[in-house]
């Protein structure tokens, strides 16, 4: 017995050793918070259908939820406070509640509910996730790993969006709650497994104290360099969010989609991203992440200006959402391992403003996107540019390079 228990606590040593193991549980966990957090976009006329609710009042959901995630500097400083370990499984333990929620008391009220506890999840497990990942892999080698990690997103719409897709389409008349007994099922596992494999806080760590937290949070809104940087970060969301906000309404509406074939349109969308990540991944440490950055911003310039005028016809529309996703992701993962080392002692903090400003950002896209709709696709377009041509400005003029392991010039 005691043998047993001791080769029990040696593999578990071993698992929680592995850097590899822990960042292919943190992406699992976070391709299902992504998917949780998506999956309203294409199937938005769906769930209002399903909620008897009109689709403005799910636009302004989103625009909400997205405001939401301004108290995220609130939670900033937690891993310092209770270790990552503990931040990430509550955090799990937030989304579960969310989808049991549904799947218990369904209707519009709990829908509300669970997409912004959902949101809560996010404000709370990413700053901690990438916080456990910056600490434990250096900076010159940083972009290949966060890019691994932000498979996460392509892949919850390459994997996640055809499944809602499917389960949505199943011919009962609570299918809409489908995805959420699903997702609730995957939330157990991933809690067992972050439990596994994520580490404790060594017993000599200290957390940081009241005074140490108000210290860093100075020093972050005092550096011009690190607001630009996340300032340009947040734009770059806010043009994304609003073609993302008219995508489910837009491909219905003028073609004709049905649920399957919005759910495997989503699929574009998810390879655009996923090749995206992939060039993160392959270029960012060599090329260097500034340069990635401003390389992604201006494919997003062009991919916004013509955005308009190759959108005729169905093709012609998952083109044009192929370029302007592929370049948004490109841009923006590589933001990501850029944004860790701008005041390294701070990094959960500097992430959870980041998180703060890119989900304002959503926030007024999703209004902006939903109101300029309106009047034509042509001027989402036009304010997806000027949006882009505003982030290139900021990292040509005002963004710097930090790091003290940077491999490239500045």
């Amino acid at each position: 017995m005691i043998t047993s228990r001791s080769n029990l606590c040696v593999w578990e040593a071993l698992i929680k050793s592995n850097i590899a193991t822990q960042l292919g549980v943190l992406t699992f966990s976070r391709v299902l918070i992504n998917t949780a957090v998506r999956m309203i976009y294409p199937f938005l006329p769906a769930f209002a259908r399903a909620l008897h609710v009109d689709v403005e009042s799910l636009v302004f959901l989103i625009s909400g939820r997205s405001a939401l995630t301004i108290c995220a500097p609130l939670f900033g400083g937690l891993s310092d406070r209770y270790s990552s370990h503990n931040i990430l499984y509550a955090s799990l333990g937030i989304y579960l509640i969310a989808m049991l929620i549904v799947v218990i008391m369904p209707g519009f009220t709990s829908f509300v509910a669970a997409i912004l506890l959902v949101t809560l999840c996010k404000v709370i497990f990413d700053p901690a996730a990438y916080s456990f990942l910056s600490e434990r892999i250096p900076y010159a080698k940083r972009g290949f790993y966060v890019g691994i990690y932000e498979l996460s997103w392509s892949g919850s719409f390459f994997i996640g969006m055809p499944a809602i897709g499917w389960l949505m389409a199943l011919q009962y008349s609570d299918a809409w709650q489908f995805p959420f007994i699903t997702l609730g099922i995957l939330a157990i596992l991933s809690l067992f497994l972050n439990r596994l494999v994520i580490p404790r806080r060594s017993s000599d760590a200290k957390p940081a104290g009241s005074i140490r937290q108000l210290s860093k949070w100075k020093q972050i809104l005092s550096d011009v360099n690190v607001m630009a940087a996340l300032a340009a970060g947040a734009l770059l969301c806010l043009a994304q969010e609003s073609v993302l906000v008219i995508m489910g309404i837009w491909l219905e509406k003028d073609f004709g989609l049905t649920l399957t074939a919005l759910g495997f349109s989503s699929i574009i969308i998810g390879i655009a991203e996923l090749i995206a990540e992939g060039g993160v991944i392959g270029l960012i440490d060599r090329m260097g992440k500034r340069r990635t950055i401003i390389g992604g911003t201006v494919l997003g310039i062009i991919a916004f200006a013509i955005f308009p005028f190759i959108s005729e016809s169905v093709t012609g529309a998952l083109i044009a959402l192929f370029l302007i996703f592929f370049a948004f992701e490109f841009s923006f993962v590589a933001t990501l391992p850029f944004v860790t080392e701008l005041v390294p002692d701070a990094r959960a903090q500097v992430m959870s403003l980041y998180i703060a400003l890119q989900w304002s950002g959503r926030a007024v896209g999703a209004l902006a996107g939903g109101w300029l709709f309106q009047f034509g696709l042509i001027w989402n377009g036009i304010f997806g540019a000027g949006l882009n041509i505003l982030v290139l400005i900021l990292l040509i003029f005002l963004v710097r390079e930090h790091g003290d392991h940077m491999t490239e010039n500045r």
